[in-house]
């Protein structure tokens, strides 16, 4: 069972809040933070290591927010899916153990259809075309054994124009290579080695 703590804290606008802890010995190992300085520029940071970790029951009586409070202690905290219900519970347990519930209330509109449709997850109706069935016919066409292995033609779609050839590209400068080589006496050297 975690040893607890009662503590006042202060709060900016000169107030007071009593809080319920629960001390641990070790919370967490030490993180990184960078500094941004002027202009953007990420300086020299440094590791520090949290002295307190403010939990969901005590957060949202210290977040100024804006957040409306119900009269039965629950906190409405506007999200993207709609309006949220959050609050502190505590269970009648020996412990004192307490949970905090998070409730959200929206309708279901046609953007949360729309977001489960088959389209948004990527899955589409298969298409009417034969495109697939021309393509097997094509694979089935071409497949043949050559040289203790299996060679087959990719499924172009009217592709009939010849690939360009970049011989004369790469003669001019094997040329070009061999030149400043034999201008450096390397040529001699590469031979050597080799």
């Amino acid at each position: 069972m975690l040893a607890e703590a009662k503590s006042n804290l202060h709060l900016s606008n000169g107030t007071l809040k009593k809080l319920c802890l629960h001390v641990f010995s070790n919370m967490t190992t030490k993180f990184y933070i960078s500094v941004k300085g002027n202009h953007g520029v990420t300086m020299a940071g440094r590791a520090v290591e949290p002295h307190i970790l403010i939990g969901t029951d005590y957060c949202w009586e210290l977040t100024d927010l804006g957040l409306k409070r119900m009269n039965d202690g629950l906190f409405v905290f506007p999200m993207k899916i709609g309006k949220t219900l959050t609050a502190r519970q505590v269970l009648n347990q020996k412990e004192g153990a307490t949970t905090n519930n998070a409730v959200a209330c929206y309708s279901i509109s046609s953007a949360s259809e729309r977001f489960w449709g088959l389209e948004t997850l990527g899955i589409k109706e298969p298409s009417k075309s034969g495109d697939d069935d021309q393509a097997m016919k094509q694979f089935y066409q071409t497949l043949n054994f050559q040289n203790h292995r299996y060679v087959v033609s990719w499924p172009y779609k009217g592709f009939k124009h010849q690939v360009p050839s970049n011989y004369q590209l790469c003669y001019f400068r094997l040329i070009s290579v061999v030149n400043r080589l034999m201008r450096e006496h390397l040529l001699e050297k590469y031979d050597d080695i080799i």
